[in-house]
């Protein structure tokens, strides 16, 4: 069975998540695709960022929801000994997609401030992509109502529900198999939730299973134990590697809505 390799926010072990440079490394290094968090700014850019506000990557503690592009531009980014000019727009890195035209990339609509602005951003989501080819793209979230509305305005987009725990959150249902209106393509769980039989489960709905963050070799080879579908990680250089010594077969078939 083969295995998909996605860097997490990018190559962030060797630039500033979820930046250009980030993705672009990952990328050109090898990897299968890419994860990385799309918010809305205060004006309604759509950007790469990961954190509901800019006090880790910039020191300002201002919300991003709450800045506008233009201001937001101007602040240079600083991570673990890393810096990057400003923030990457979505537009940036619609343009790397296009030359790497077969890489899956892993857009999760990342909502912190309430369903509102996941409503908005599913809407501004799907007007910004609308003609881009999304054969292999996946759009994922924590937030039910972004996924349905995103499913509402691009039916034929393949959608992924993130799962923190078996037990709390929005999509604590994903334990038992029951998605009621909302069709999904996958699953997208924290490690340390995916075993055989929640494996089987989930496969069993025609979900495939893409787990988080998954790091280091005892992991990795975990993962391709119980024949995980994609493994997102944050040395997507090591990941590669490590299929190349033990024969692990890298890939998939195309994803349905």
């Amino acid at each position: 069975m083969a295995m998909l390799v996605l860097a997490h926010r990018g190559a962030r072990q060797l630039a500033v998540e979820n930046t250009l440079e980030s993705l672009e490394i990952a990328l050109a290094d090898g990897a299968d695709g890419v994860e990385f968090d799309v918010q809305r700014t205060g004006d309604g850019e759509l950007i790469l960022f990961h954190d509901a506000d800019l006090a880790r990557l910039t020191g300002h503690p201002r919300a991003v929801t709450a800045i506008a592009w233009r201001v937001l531009r101007e602040m240079p980014l600083h991570d673990r000994g890393f810096t990057a000019p400003r923030v990457t727009h979505l537009d940036e890195a619609l343009n790397l997609f296009a030359r790497y035209p077969k890489a899956w990339i892993n857009v999760e609509i990342k909502v912190d401030d309430g369903s509102a602005n996941g409503l908005q951003l599913a809407q501004a989501l799907a007007k910004r992509l609308h003609g881009v080819p999304t054969r292999r793209w996946v759009f994922s979230s924590f937030d039910r109502a972004a996924l349905q509305r995103l499913q509402d305005l691009a039916p034929t987009w393949p959608r992924g529900a993130l799962v923190e725990s078996a037990s709390v959150g929005d999509f604590k249902h994903l334990a038992c198999g029951s998605t009621e209106s909302l069709a999904l393509s996958t699953v997208h769980p924290a490690f340390d939730l995916v075993d055989a039989a929640q494996l089987a489960q989930w496969r069993a709905q025609g979900w495939r299973v893409w787990p988080w963050t998954v790091n280091g070799p005892q992991a990795w080879q975990k993962a391709v134990e119980m024949g995980v579908d994609a493994v997102i990680t944050d040395d997507p250089q090591g990941l590669q590697a490590f299929c190349m010594r033990h024969g692990v077969a890298r890939g998939a078939a195309e994803l349905s809505k």
